[in-house]
């Protein structure tokens, strides 16, 4: 699904020509794009959230219009949330949510400050709806790509030659490459799979500090890693979840 109209789509499965998807900035034609998938389908087992926009802006936060923010705004996040809150009432016990993240979400290129800043809410986003459609039995959970060579990069970019490079690989990554992650995350090999994030990024470390939360409705916030070993061992009911705060 992309923010802008695009050509008609061959389905693979059927044959036959579809029209060309809504653009996803506006709530009732996400709406409709739901409806309409359950009625063509007849059920709707996995929503894969993919549309993205994103303008570099070298010249900083002075050269980001609010036009340009609105629209990376309502494509990144707006849509998504449209989607999956309209496709929940069709996905039944077993189902799932994708969403697309990215390494921005963890590293924030400044020239890319308004794009990772949506990557970072995504990524909140997936872990809060995870827990809250948990006893639905839906899973939600994301990948984050690194450098992928799409047709979004050169028509963002005014320069592409080093693009992907500096990832330990080498290379920017082809889109067949993040599939499977996406296929796996469908499967029921990963039922027992919610809340994570698949990072496909090449190698790229992706920076986050663990930090120790209660699982306990008590829980006043992220502990200290260390004071685990002053109670002599991880409490069982202790889970290591990922948190911005960091730690010696």
């Amino acid at each position: 699904m992309s923010s802008q109209k695009a050509p008609g789509v061959s389905d693979p499965v059927t044959r036959h020509t579809r029209p060309p998807f809504p653009d996803q900035e506006q709530e009732a034609r996400c709406e409709a794009l739901i409806d309409r998938a359950k009625s063509e389908l007849g059920r709707i087992d996995t929503l894969v959230n993919n549309a993205a926009y994103r303008m570099s802006q070298p010249d900083g936060i002075e050269a980001i219009t609010t036009e340009q923010f609105d629209r990376v705004m309502k494509t990144n996040l707006y849509g998504m949330f449209w989607l999956s809150r309209a496709a929940l009432a069709h996905i039944p016990r077993g189902g799932s949510i994708i969403n697309t993240a990215s390494v921005q979400g963890y590293q924030p290129s400044p020239h890319l400050l308004d794009f990772a800043m949506t990557k970072s809410a995504i990524i909140s986003f997936t872990h809060g709806l995870a827990q809250m459609v948990a006893e639905r039995g839906i899973r939600v959970n994301a990948v984050a790509p690194g450098p992928v060579r799409t047709p979004l990069i050169p028509a963002t970019m005014p320069d592409v030659t080093e693009f992907g490079k500096q990832s330990p690989l080498g290379r920017a990554a082809q889109p067949t490459e993040m599939a499977p992650a996406h296929v796996f995350l469908a499967s029921p090999q990963a039922s027992y799979i919610t809340g994570e994030i698949v990072n496909a990024t090449g190698g790229t470390p992706l920076r986050w500090a663990a930090a120790i939360r209660c699982a306990c409705p008590a829980s006043s916030g992220p502990i200290h890693p260390r004071s685990e070993e002053r109670a002599g061992g991880p409490d069982p009911g202790m889970a290591i979840t990922p948190s911005r705060r960091r730690h010696p």
